[in-house]
């Protein structure tokens, strides 16, 4: 199924975005280093029951540009596009620091968000796992590890310090060299990385605000996921209390990107997700 692309201008910029397919909105909202082809395998399919939209965000891929700016930024990039198709609210289904995105925004702009559907969103500041002790010493390892990827990076090592993210802090040794080609370019992504370990809250959430929203939420993660990810996950799940609940589904046999390991699996969990007999939360007038 062809995707066409078009560009939506938000904050005086353009982002990159493709759509496809027809029903309720769906935006996928990539994370940290890639662009909308982490879709690829998912969004056909995907488009077969929703109408679709992917999107390279600020500093990625086709949408690069200056000043990336902190995650709040991103969030407001993804409400200009929501409100640029005119059709919010619309489900999110994000990954990853993308998850962090869309997170927060339903945090801040419920209006937009009909539900929500996060795989592990790296949220190892304050507001998830901030207030629990027992955790302090691995997301403070984690965050040495981020920082000696920043470093890395900043000596004019990029594809050094891509190697590194994948290989120590998100997939595990010996896995940048089985990235297609096609992804380890994407180490031209490494600016805005560099933007976001600037931004002094990036791994943070306003879990108080975000329990305040009636945005049903779907929170996932990979059986095969590096363990901080996962606890981030169950302690979001603990903390956050939606009116309608939070739901939780595990890939079983995936990691971090089971859009990409698993696909069929990812796609089936979406749908069953989203078929879910919801009323439709009524359009806020601008």
């Amino acid at each position: 199924m062809p995707f066409p692309h078009t560009e939506v201008r938000v904050d005086g910029g353009g982002l990159f975005c493709m759509g496809a397919g027809s029903g309720d909105p769906l935006v996928l909202v990539h994370g940290g280093w890639t662009d909308h082809r982490s879709r690829q395998l998912v969004a056909p399919e995907l488009a077969e029951s929703f109408h679709v939209v992917a999107y390279d965000r600020r500093g990625h891929s086709r949408s690069r540009r200056a000043g990336d700016g902190p995650r709040s930024v991103h969030e407001d990039d993804l409400a200009g596009l929501i409100e640029a198709f005119d059709l919010s609210p619309m489900h999110l289904a994000g990954s990853s620091y993308g998850a962090s995105i869309a997170l927060g925004l339903a945090s801040r702009r419920p209006e937009l968000v009909r539900s929500l559907i996060a795989h592990e969103p790296p949220l190892l500041g304050n507001g998830v796992v901030g207030g629990n002790a027992e955790l302090q010493p691995m997301m403070r390892a984690i965050q040495a590890q981020l920082q000696a990827v920043a470093h890395q990076l900043r000596a004019g090592d990029t594809r050094g310090g891509a190697a590194r993210f994948v290989e120590e802090v998100t997939f595990g040794p010996g896995m940048w060299d089985q990235l297609p080609e096609e992804l380890r370019q994407l180490v031209h992504n490494a600016p805005t990385f560099l933007a976001t370990m600037d931004d002094p809250r990036w791994a943070d959430l306003d879990v108080p605000a975000l329990s305040q929203r009636s945005v049903p939420l779907l929170l996932t993660d990979g059986d095969r996921s590096p363990t901080f990810l996962r606890v981030i996950v169950a302690e979001l799940a603990r903390l956050v209390d939606v009116a309608d609940g939070i739901q939780r589904h595990t890939f079983a046999g995936a990691g971090h990107v089971p859009k990409l390991t698993h696909p069929e699996q990812y796609v089936d969990t979406v749908r069953a997700f989203l078929a879910a007999d919801r009323p439709r939360p009524a359009r806020v007038p601008r």
